[in-house]
């Protein structure tokens, strides 16, 4: 784990120092980590790692559209055992930049998509299919930083009228990302 921060920052160290021409396409790369929020008695989810990757396509100065690919792994219980959980998403993105331009723009935004979530506990595997809401809001620095706060929010369907939040798959994320 700790190689893979020290090859992300030096890649991006690199990466910063290649002079880059504005255009209108932007690609991110990061990493972050979740915060499972919802408790569920019998399950319980530890803080994890994330990556992720990101293309956005801006509109005008303060309006982009994209795609987001998300990964995240982590370890936790379920009913007392160990387990590990693992989520993959693909989700459209768009955010609203509140300010055009300066060297630190706020923005807001909401992902939506779906996700495939598992875990296993005690040689006993789970699988979920699920639909991802993710409001978001962040900070970008220059032309390449950006950090985020989203509040994945993953639904199942529980019954043919009920679809309710799974708990194991919903949690707070925290993402530091570098901006092709």
């Amino acid at each position: 784990m700790k190689k893979l921060v020290l090859s992300f920052f030096a890649i991006l160290a690199a990466l910063s120092m290649q002079a880059q021409e504005e255009d209108a396409h932007d690609f991110e790369l990061g990493i972050g980590t979740g915060l499972n929020f919802i408790a569920k008695e019998n399950i319980s989810r530890n803080p994890g790692v994330m990556v992720y990757g990101e293309y956005r396509y801006g509109l005008s100065d303060y309006f982009d559209i994209g795609a987001q690919v998300n990964y995240s792994n982590s370890k936790g219980k379920y009913d007392a055992k160990d387990a590990i959980f693992n989520q993959v998403e693909l989700m459209l993105v768009s955010d609203w930049n509140i300010l055009s331009s300066g060297k630190c723009r706020p923005f807001i935004g909401v992902g939506l998509g779906g996700a495939y979530g598992k875990y296993a506990a005690n040689q006993v595997k789970y699988n979920y299919f699920l639909g991802v809401v993710d409001p978001r809001l962040g900070l970008q620095f220059g032309r390449h930083y950006k950090v985020a706060f989203d509040a994945n929010l993953a639904f199942e369907r529980a019954s043919q009228k009920e679809i309710r939040l799974c708990a194991p798959f919903t949690f707070i994320g925290f993402k530091i990302g570098y901006i092709f």
